[in-house]
């Protein structure tokens, strides 16, 4: 399991990002102390994390993580 002391944010500008070192997005949701994660977001504003292969549910239950998920729907004047 990946604890607080594995996981660092490399910055990415001075002003804004961070990129997420030793955690991938798909095993987040493992990750011991989410308030790490949450912070960094407060702190950094955006976060990159490693790329790395996951199925839409993985992405979807990653992202339920900080709050309820906004489904979006086609408006009559959108393009296909």
């Amino acid at each position: 399991m990946v604890t607080e002391k594995d996981v660092y944010f490399r910055l990415l500008t001075p002003e804004l990002g961070a990129v997420v070192e030793n955690l991938s997005w798909t095993a987040a949701s493992k990750f011991q102390n989410l308030e790490t994660i949450k912070s960094a977001f407060d702190q950094y504003l955006v976060l990159i994390f490693e790329p790395h292969a996951g199925s839409a549910e993985q992405l979807r239950d990653f992202v339920r993580l900080f709050g309820p998920l906004f489904e979006h729907h086609k408006d009559d004047g959108v393009l296909p």
